[in-house]
């Protein structure tokens, strides 16, 4: 009995102790012995950081703070922050919106909005005199071309921006349905040949008329009795004018043939083609293609900021072996250079995937990379590699294992010799009166990379 009370006496000490030290303030106790300020006096504002009524300041005219904020005066103490989507909002909920927030868009058409995001793209907002909406999405490039014939997407994609427009399920009294999703004043309006049904209350194409053909010039849709070239038609005849120079296309996206002048590339016309990448024109087909005897390459390094290019496929022509023993005025061999030098030839420049890739191995059934011999570094030429290798012992080679993008060549050899680095130092003096380079030192010091084993 007597905790109870002091429990009771302590709940009444609070209470004056509220009221007292803030007449400002009408206070309530709240469950769980705390309390809470039910509102404030005339001209008063509250505080939730000290819990307390006092008078607000540096807002403007009409307007009270509130932890910072300023709030209408109706709002009586009692101003809840806008919800994040909200640039401005008027209640009764925080996400009643007045104005959305940059990134965020409306979805409603009313009083107050919401704001919304949708795949962190863009959305938009029209009433299209509705008097019952169904917001719906639209690829947003497209909206002010076929905003008169609207296409809803019902697959959406993320990397596509969509606008939220409106698809009407009732139009506003004095206003007539067309292409089952909105409105106009007129049948006139909405393109030539249409005609208005009584019973439907909406524009539909005349008799014969099934196509509905999308007029370049005005953007609106025509009741027609068919297409000509350089159009696509959708499962509801609606037909649509295919890319710039394509003549037939079975979608925005994808021409399959191109006019006079222009090229089929990748579903796509263009004025040329692309000789640098051995992508070549067809004039009496209108494509570009590969020569014959080439074959197309997807690349994962662009060239020209392109990633396909035609090659031939990749051979070796040759492998020769310089060093102090196989002498040759082909490949001068620089002063103080003892090692051996393998220049692998092909018919043609690898691409920088075969490059990176390019590995070899010599007689590997005999001889240990890193124990009998070591690759120092690989340059990259015209249509040739160069390495450096460091060979422990004199040895005869008979193969060389080539491995490039996974795909491994055994390549035979006859008459070619490694020496070893003594060897070669010893050699050098009766070797000095031949004419050598300086040049080939790059090869060390310039390689795109070096192999250690």
């Amino acid at each position: 009995m007597k905790g109870f009370l002091i429990k009771v006496a302590l709940i009444l000490h609070l209470a004056s102790t509220i009221i007292g030290c803030n007449n400002n303030c009408i206070c309530q106790i709240s469950y769980g012995y705390t309390y809470a300020c039910s509102s404030c006096a005339t001209g008063y504002i509250f505080f939730s950081s000290s819990l307390s009524c006092d008078i607000p300041s540096n807002c403007n005219q009409g307007q009270n703070i509130y932890n910072g904020i300023c709030c209408p005066i109706k709002c009586l103490g009692f101003c809840k922050q806008c919800n994040v989507a909200c640039k401005q909002c008027i209640g009764p909920t925080d996400q009643d919106c007045l104005l959305c927030s940059s990134s965020y868009f409306e979805i409603d058409n009313r009083q107050t909005k919401q704001c919304v995001k949708y795949f962190n793209n863009y959305l938009k907002s029209s009433s299209q005199n509705c008097s019952n909406c169904n917001y719906q999405y639209i690829i947003c490039s497209t909206v002010t071309e076929t905003y008169s014939m609207l296409q809803i997407d019902q697959t959406m994609q993320n990397n596509q921006n969509y606008c939220q427009v409106c698809s009407c399920l009732q139009c506003q009294s004095g206003y007539v349905k067309f292409n089952e999703k909105q409105c106009t004043i007129d049948c006139d309006q909405v393109g030539q040949n249409y005609e208005y049904n009584t019973q439907t209350n909406s524009c539909q194409c005349q008799a014969g008329y099934n196509y509905q053909v999308k007029n370049p010039y005005n953007k609106k849709f025509d009741c027609t009795q068919g297409y000509g070239f350089g159009y696509y038609c959708n499962d509801q005849n609606q037909c649509f004018q295919c890319s710039d120079n394509c003549i037939a296309c079975s979608d925005a996206q994808t021409c399959t043939k191109c006019n006079n002048g222009s090229f089929l590339w990748l579903n796509n016309c263009i004025n040329e083609c692309f000789p640098n990448l051995n992508i070549v024109q067809n004039t009496e087909q209108g494509i570009c293609e590969c020569p014959q005897g080439y074959f197309l390459q997807n690349l994962q390094y662009p060239i020209d900021n392109l990633f396909k290019i035609c090659l031939i496929p990749l051979e070796i022509n040759q492998i020769e072996v310089y060093n102090y023993l196989m002498i040759s005025n082909d490949e001068p061999l620089p002063q103080d250079f003892y090692d051996n030098l393998i220049v692998f030839t092909f018919n043609r420049q690898l691409i920088k995937e075969e490059y990176i890739s390019f590995s070899f191995a010599i007689d590997n059934q005999i001889l240990k990379i890193g124990q009998d011999y070591k690759i120092i570094s690989i340059t990259q030429g015209d249509k040739n590699i160069k390495c450096i290798v460091k060979s422990n012992q004199n040895c005869r080679i008979q193969n060389f294992s080539i491995q490039v993008q996974g795909q491994v060549v055994d390549y035979k050899v006859s008459n070619l010799i490694l020496v070893s680095q003594e060897y070669g130092k010893e050699s050098w003096p009766f070797s000095s009166n031949i004419t050598r380079t300086n040049d080939f030192c790059s090869i060390c010091n310039n390689s795109h990379y070096n192999k250690l084993h």
